[in-house]
């Protein structure tokens, strides 16, 4: 399984500010896609997985991912990097060009407006930035409900943030409305908390929390987060294949080598996988079966990056978006087939 680009989270309850450059610091050079250590049950386990049909791999390694169809990536968002009102900002930019923070995390509504987690604007406060047709709308003050926010889904038209409060010596989740209402609060037991939580997804009808080696899922009886049996990760097939597997669902794709391995970062509502491969070197969009049907390089995409962190968001309609930190703005970007 590929491990994380980030570093676990360490609780540092008088030093916020220290916890921000320590996290944000080792964000290496290399692309954020291969962060699916998470979720990896033992293989041993019994897990209630929806099996994609037409799965059976062809065992040769005749498939050639040069022969895909390539995808283009429009930019759908370009934000200035700064402190004000439509800026993201980031921390400092070191010798090795790489910020020490930077925005945390993004998702995209179905009506296309977009959401940026961004806790580093200036003044220590987390708020959401909004933007709607490429242009900032409004920001999201989350101040009084977060205290420092690390992933962001949308679920059921609203947000769903995770929050790391290390003053407390808590880790929650927040559901909020559209225009930052409280609507709902979830916690983990005390002795159950992960401290390598590093994202949020929408998958299956529900919110799902992936830390390394567990999920979590939302029970609304309890308003607890509590351990599940969802996956999502790969396993071994044959020197051709790996088994990705994404909430119930799983498919077997191709991959040209055992060190340029799959990673699934989301599905369409036809049970379609969208597959990081090497982690920078390309995404594919599969077919229901786990067959590429297209393909998006990202060479060129990411010269000149400084900041990357959680940097992929399928929206509700099935449409894959990327989020790049660049010297002199940030992008988000959205793949198309041609």
């Amino acid at each position: 399984m590929t491990p994380l680009m980030w570093n676990d989270i360490k609780i540092i309850k008088t030093n916020h500010r220290l916890l921000i450059k320590i996290t944000a610091a080792v964000i290496c050079a290399s692309f954020m896609f291969i962060l699916l250590g998470g979720c990896q049950s033992s293989e041993n386990k019994s897990t209630a997985t929806t099996i994609a049909t037409n799965q059976t791999p062809d065992a040769s390694p005749s498939f050639s991912f040069d022969n895909l169809k390539e995808a283009t990536l429009i930019t759908v968002l370009e934000a200035p990097v700064g402190i004000g009102d439509g800026e993201l900002s980031y921390g400092d930019i070191g010798d090795n060009g790489i910020a020490s923070s930077g925005p945390s995390d993004f998702a995209v509504a179905a009506n296309g407006d977009i959401y940026v987690l961004d806790n580093y604007h200036g003044n220590g406060e987390d708020r959401i930035s909004v933007y709607s047709n490429g242009k900032w709308e409004r920001n999201i003050n989350l101040s009084a409900n977060v205290s420092y926010g690390i992933s962001l889904t949308i679920f059921n038209d609203s947000l769903y943030v995770f929050d790391h409060n290390y003053y407390q010596g808590d880790a929650y989740i927040v559901n909020i409305s559209f225009d930052g209402t409280l609507l709902d609060k979830y916690i983990f037991n005390k002795e159950d908390t992960p401290i390598d939580v590093w994202r949020l997804f929408a998958i299956d009808e529900q919110v799902v929390i992936a830390a390394y080696s567990s999920c979590y899922a939302l029970d609304d009886a309890t308003q607890c987060a509590i351990k599940s049996d969802i996956r999502i990760g790969d396993a071994f097939e044959d020197a051709y294949h790996r088994k990705i597997f994404y909430g119930y669902s799983s498919w077997i794709v191709p991959i040209d080598c055992l060190s340029i391995l799959p990673t699934p970062l989301g599905k369409t509502n036809h049970n379609e996988p969208f597959v990081a491969y090497g982690g920078d070197k390309y995404i594919c969009k599969c077919d229901d079966s786990g067959k590429p049907l297209s393909i998006a390089k990202l060479d060129e995409l990411l010269k000149d990056t400084v900041y990357i962190k959680n940097g992929f968001y399928v929206a509700l309609a099935g449409s894959l978006y990327i989020m790049i930190g660049h010297k002199d703005a940030v992008r988000i970007y959205k793949f198309f087939e041609t």
